[in-house]
């Protein structure tokens, strides 16, 4: 499965758009037991809250919808500030899913350790 490698500690900004570049898709290693937070900053997607942000559990072939996807969490139509705490049951490599419903939708992702 594709997806950009995105280690804990890091952070990276891009711009996903409903038109020419739908979803962005990054490949996290995960431990199970060991809670992270997920965040989204910059500005406030345009013209709404307009990103999906999707946490695919390990094991799947593909992140297209429709493709028996199992997700470790779903959430819709979130803006600059969101934040996320999960605590994994199984270590693997996660695929953290950002879908525009929107045009121009910039972001910047980070993920940490919960402290």
């Amino acid at each position: 499965m594709p997806g950009t490698p995105l280690a804990i500690g890091e952070e990276v900004s891009s711009i996903v758009d409903y038109n020419t570049k739908n979803r962005d898709v990054y490949a996290i290693e995960l431990t199970a037991g060991q809670e992270v937070v997920f965040a989204l900053s910059g500005p406030s997607p345009v013209p709404t809250n307009s990103i999906n942000v999707e946490l695919v559990n390990p094991g799947v072939d593909s992140v297209v919808s429709g493709n028996n996807i199992t997700y470790a969490f779903y959430e819709s139509y979130v803006a600059s500030g969101w934040r996320h705490t999960f605590r994994p049951a199984v270590s693997g490599t996660y695929y953290l899913v950002l879908r525009a419903n929107h045009s121009s939708q910039s972001y910047t992702l980070s993920v940490a350790i919960n402290q």
